[in-house]
């Protein structure tokens, strides 16, 4: 096959930012995601910001890959205007004017069939662009291709702008004067928009308080709210657990609305990624923040910075220079060149002077990295919702500085909702600076806020834990195959398209070519699906007589309905793991879940005592699987749960990885409980006389802070220890040890990234313990190989 017919055969996204940094930034990590997981990717930047690129990052920087390309679009804007690209209104302007005829011009050159088998572009199947970018909607139509909308702000800011043609209608927008700024009519509650609590006129995104009907920020978001119903789909850059309730809400409206987030976790998730390197920054980044961070002790240093567009007046650059100044705390101030309205931004002599030693100011930086430096104790910050999701994931609270657009809002969210924030008035006075920076970063409300903020940090963390199918159930079903091939089934093993590359990454090129009747199948895991070649199936294949399924893979059930092939379902859990999930629709009968809200998580809701699960006494709620700790009834793990425990009865056979004398009394109840017979197998490693090799998927991660109170614990033990630190295992960075604990443990500890575990628990040197995350594969085996355990639970119960 051709390199072209390859190329064919890929999804080609074309990617369409709104042209300024914060919403390129979060665009381009999209686009990397996709192109990870197959995607042919054009992404298009306005000539303006191609240049601005290459000239804070270098000439090759956005090189990238034959299947990862840069288009550049004219913006309409006079060259001779160096301000232009900072500039809303006229990007606004020249966004309506300008960009439809030129994106539709690309992408018929993108589709080209002669360009495009010339350049090994595949056709264009889809268009994600930025929410506000209203002609690409124009032009998918026209063109007959499907667009997704993403929109780089919080669900809650989302809801704010979908309000405002209802505000239009009531003849609350465009304002009747200019007085209404200042009458308190901007302080009337509206009760109107779902979910949300005592949210003013004020709170909404802010383009709508002009008296002028064709001001230009107003329109386009008219507009873009009047055409968002015509999308194929919506992206938010958020999470579900941070903004369940308005994300429920706005699921009722059309068009679905999908998360992702955050992006950056997302992104650390891929170890090896090509384009890792291609940077977001149109602005030089410098780099002597890192060594003077590192000289700072934690959570010491007050992090400023008002975003990429944001200017202020020189007034309130003067009063937050002596807020921090008199605050005599250290600090880091990203202060951009063109930072104040009309000139240039220059510090006081008078304040560098006072702030000499604890004072940093650089032009710009890599926020993230910044944020996720352990010096960092507070943001001080304008609430854009690209700094926000970033503080939260770093678990960094903050101090609220909005100025435009849903910042408001943000800002209402991060003190109220989510309690991770503090406000600073409009008129920001350096008294009142001084003193919430004081508040943030020692007193007791800032120690609060701290703490919700690393709770906030764990959720973000959870929501991109890799849904399965994962590693230990591969592993367990893999197992459980061999077991029937030896009994003389042929067997057919389906991986998805991603699992099966990460195999063979792992394991090498030839690791699943089998045997006649041991055969390896793929399938896609959600990109498009190909046009496989049915005739590919050997004649040598006997007709499908069963399907051995994930029980966690309803899917399967439906197609053995269909076809009339009988379906067993293995569970890779324990007994009384498998009598917790039967449960799930009984505490949804019961109203106990999805929880009423967030307080239930430490109200003591969970140390409830339920008394009707059979075979299981003095079990509590918390004990009970993770998944329905949820507020969200839309969350995806727990619907998939709930579906799987609906069907599990319409199955020919359960079976579980346990065997009877670990779990009779639970085993019996559910014998009479299950529609289908519930068999044992186990342990499977003792009936398998080769052990299979592992690889390198896996599901529990830590935080930084976790790694380092473990590694002082083992070190302090002053016992020997074999420790697996996958690549992933860290969220968010790379697991790199103080060299404290390097030479500590020197000589008595060794440190590796994978090893065949059962190999290593049957050690007659590892008869100590296993410090273990309480997974069931883990579990059972450590047990027969007669192991004690220390339990580290992370999902598992």
């Amino acid at each position: 096959m051709s390199s072209i017919e390859v190329q064919g055969n890929k999804p080609h996204a074309v990617c369409i930012p709104f042209p300024i940094q914060s919403h390129i930034k979060a665009m381009l990590k999209l686009a990397k995601l996709l192109h990870h997981r197959g995607f042919h990717i054009t992404f298009v930047n306005t000539e303006f910001n191609h240049r601005r690129f290459l000239k804070s990052l270098g000439p090759h920087s956005l090189d990238g890959l034959p299947d990862f390309q840069f288009e550049t679009i004219p913006d309409g804007i006079p060259a001779s205007d160096e301000d232009a690209g900072q500039n809303a209104y006229l990007l606004c302007d020249s966004i309506r004017k300008n960009f439809l005829a030129v994106f539709r011009n690309l992408l018929l050159k993108l589709n080209d069939m002669e360009t495009s088998n010339n350049s090994s572009n595949p056709p264009v199947t889809c268009i994600v662009s930025d929410g506000f970018m209203t002609f690409s909607i124009t032009a998918a139509e026209e063109l007959g291709i499907p667009v997704a909308l993403f929109f780089t702000i919080a669900a809650i800011g989302f809801m704010g702008f979908k309000q405002y043609p209802t505000l239009v209608e009531k003849g609350l927008a465009p304002l009747k004067e200019e007085s209404y700024l200042t009458n308190g009519f901007l302080d009337q509650v509206i009760d109107w928009v779902p979910v949300t609590k005592a949210i003013r006129l004020k709170d909404l995104p802010n383009y709508f308080q002009t008296t002028n009907p064709n001001d230009i920020l107003f329109k386009l978001t008219l507009e873009a709210m009047d055409r968002v119903d015509k999308a194929s789909a919506v992206v938010l850059h958020t999470f579900d657990e941070l903004e369940a309730d308005v994300l429920h809400a706005l699921s009722s409206l059309p068009p679905p609305v999908y998360t992702i987030g955050p992006l950056q976790f997302l992104l650390n998730q891929i170890p090896q990624h090509p384009l890792k390197s291609m940077g977001y920054s149109l602005w030089k980044e410098e780099t002597a923040w890192f060594q003077w961070l590192n000289a700072k002790v934690p959570n010491s240093v007050v992090y400023v910075n008002f975003g990429s567009i944001v200017v202020i007046k020189s007034e309130d650059l003067i009063e937050f220079c002596w807020g921090l100044a008199n605050s005599k705390l250290p600090f880091f101030w990203v202060v951009r060149p063109d930072l104040l309205v009309g000139e240039s931004a220059i510090l006081p002599p008078e304040f560098v002077a006072e702030t000499k030693g604890r004072g940093l100011v650089a032009s710009w930086c890599p926020q993230e990295q910044v944020l996720s430096h352990p010096s960092i104790g507070g943001f001080l910050t304008h609430s854009g919702w690209n700094s926000t999701i970033e503080s939260l994931s770093a678990g960094v609270p903050m101090l609220c500085w909005p100025f435009f657009a849903e910042q408001r809002i943000n800002c209402v969210y991060t003190c109220n909702e989510w309690g991770i924030g503090l406000e600073i008035n409009n008129d920001a006075k350096r008294d009142q600076v001084e003193k919430l920076i004081k508040e943030l970063m020692e007193g007791e409300k800032g120690k609060k806020m701290k703490t919700k903020a690393m709770e906030w940090k764990k959720l973000a963390e959870k929501a991109i834990s890799p849904d399965v199918p994962l590693q230990s159930h591969i592993k367990a079903m893999l197992k459980l195959a061999k077991l029937f091939h030896h009994r003389g089934f042929h067997v057919t093993f389906v991986n998805t398209e991603f699992n099966h590359k990460r195999f063979l990454q792992s394991l090498g090129p030839n690791s699943l070519d089998g045997l006649p009747d041991f055969r390896f199948e793929t399938f896609p895991d959600g990109l498009p699906v190909k046009r496989n070649d049915r005739a590919a199936s050997s004649n040598t294949n006997p007709p499908v007589t069963c399907i051995v399924s994930d029980g966690l893979m309803p899917f399967p059930i439906t197609a053995a309905e269909k076809l009339g092939i009988p379906n067993a379902m293995i569970f890779t859990i324990s007994a009384g793991g498998f009598m917790g999930s039967k449960q799930f629709p009984a505490l949804v009968e019961k109203g106990l879940t999805p929880l009423k809200d967030e307080s239930y998580f430490t109200n003591g809701f969970l140390d409830k005592v339920i008394d009707w699960i059979p075979g299981m006494k003095g079990i509590h709620l918390r004990e009970l699987l993770t998944v329905f700790r949820i507020t969200n009834p839309d969350n995806i793990f727990f619907k998939l749960t709930v579906e799987t425990m609906d069907r599990v009865d319409k199955a020919s056979a359960v079976v579980l990885l346990t065997f009877d004398a670990l779990e009779q009394e639970i085993l019996d109840a559910l014998s009479s409980m299950l529609i289908p017979p519930i068999y044992t197998i186990g342990p499977i490693e003792l009936l398998l006389v080769n052990q299979i090799p592992e690889d390198p998927l896996n599901l529990a991660v830590m935080t930084p802070e976790l790694l380092v109170e473990f590694g002082w614990v083992l070190a302090n033990t002053n016992y020997p220890f074999l420790w697996v630190i996958r690549p992933d295992f860290i969220v968010g960075e790379s697991a790199i040890f103080a060299p404290e604990f390097v030479a500590e443990t020197k000589g008595r500890g060794v440190i590796v990234n994978w090893c065949p575990r059962e190999q290593v628990l049957n050690h007659p040197s590892v008869g100590g313990g296993f410090l273990t995350h309480s997974g069931w594969n883990s579990t059972i085996e450590s047990l027969s190989a007669g192991v004690p355990m220390i339990r580290s639970a992370y999902d598992m119960r």
